[in-house]
């Protein structure tokens, strides 16, 4: 058996799973890869995994992430971004793994999260590894923090520390300030501030998003006043 085979196998194991609990099946635009959503209020929550082909070998890297409206609403219309959706937080399963078992929140350098896979047993065993994985781990991270107060403690209780939740900057102090404003956090200002430096050192494609999201917040703030 082939990796695409595997994949598709794999694919039909997931659906067995995730399926029953109110996950959907969709197409990446980019990809035609599948990934598994399910509504929840003012969002959904997000299973995906970026399969990798070698001949017979097929190497998996599971992701998971939240999407909320209110926030994803905002970042689209101040930015170049306007045809998907947007995380606001989530990872590689094994990174959010170490966030509910062990509290760590500062994202690692590099990780190897592939599962590599042979043969259809491996996947077999890969299934009921992933339904412990989705009990234990997917599911808890999902009922935990799915709403904007949740998104704006997580990104913004340490801004200056790599977050496990969000790791692309400026994208996480988009997404961050984003959910401070609306979550009227009294430290906005502050975390602006902070933000500010921290997306000097973060990709450039971000930074003019950053700016018009910024000027955009700071806009409403002078509104509502």
């Amino acid at each position: 058996m082939n990796s695409k085979e595997l994949q598709i196998q794999f694919e039909q194991l997931i659906e067995e799973l995730v399926l029953p609990l109110g996950f959907e099946i969709f197409l990446n635009q980019d990809d035609g890869e599948k990934y598994y959503c399910r509504a929840i209020n003012n969002g959904h929550e997000r299973i995906s995994f970026i399969f990798g082909h070698y001949g017979k070998m097929l190497s998996i890297k599971p992701q998971i992430g939240i999407y909320i409206d209110d926030i994803g609403d905002i970042y689209k219309k101040n930015s170049k971004i306007k045809n998907r959706p947007i995380r606001c937080i989530g990872n590689h399963l094994l990174e959010i793994e170490r966030y509910i078992e062990k509290g760590e929140e500062t994202e690692r350098v590099y990780v190897n999260h592939r599962w590599k896979v042979r043969a259809v047993q491996d996947l077999i065993e890969l299934a009921k590894l992933y339904k412990a994985y989705f009990n234990n781990i997917i599911d808890p991270y999902f009922k935990e923090n799915g709403t904007v107060a949740r998104v704006d403690e997580l990104l913004n209780k340490e801004p200056r520390v790599p977050s496990i939740h969000n790791n692309l900057n400026p994208f996480r102090a988009c997404i961050a300030i984003i959910a401070a404003r609306i979550n009227e956090n009294s430290r906005f200002k502050n975390l602006l501030a902070i933000y500010d430096e921290s997306i000097k050192k973060g990709e450039e494609s971000y930074q003019a998003d950053y700016q018009n999201i910024r000027q955009f917040l700071l806009n409403e703030s002078s509104n509502k006043q």
